[in-house]
């Protein structure tokens, strides 16, 4: 549904696309694109889900990524398994695994990373929040003056209080 969606796309099944160009110029099975331009270079992508003006606008290879938001994931090209929620999410990020970016204008650290996790969005309308590289994990922003963690807290299935005293916690 909308102009020139699915235009030019060969073999497809079990697509939808919905908006100016969704989906257009693919050969894709199993994705759902909602958005003007969403998901609009997928050439070797399934099971793909783009919601927002150009969220995945240029992803060309992957398979189970999940982009919602206005600019959601929309400089990614290749990889499987990422999630991007929030306007903007992802910036600068083309190629990737298993990475989670949740929030308004956040960043991966670098164009190719993996298992990089960012939960927060960016502390004012013009920042960007920037994650810390491939296999970590970054939550809030520069503007946070606390954060809580509820339960136990455990580094590598081991209790950290198996290494600090209570007072020494209290301390920190």
């Amino acid at each position: 549904i909308g102009v020139n969606a699915m235009q030019n796309s060969t073999v497809t099944g079990n697509n939808v696309a919905i908006g100016f160009e969704a989906l257009k110029n693919t050969n894709t099975l199993g994705n759902t694109s909602v958005g003007c331009k969403a998901l609009t270079k997928a050439i070797l992508a399934e099971a793909n889900s783009a919601f927002g003006f150009l969220s995945l606008e240029n992803l060309e290879t992957g398979l189970n990524n999940i982009a919602v938001g206005f600019f959601s994931g929309q400089g990614f090209k290749n990889g499987n398994n990422n999630t991007f929620l929030g306007t903007q999410s992802a910036l600068i990020l083309e190629n990737g695994e298993r990475n989670v970016y949740v929030g308004a204008r956040n960043k991966s650290s670098s164009s190719n990373v993996n298992n990089e996790i960012v939960i927060g969005s960016a502390s004012t309308s013009l920042g960007i929040n920037v994650g810390k590289g491939s296999n970590t994990a970054k939550i809030g922003n520069d503007a946070i003056t606390q954060t809580h963690i509820y339960g136990d807290l455990y580094k590598n299935d081991v209790k950290m209080f198996d290494y600090i005293t209570q007072a020494q916690y209290d301390a920190l």
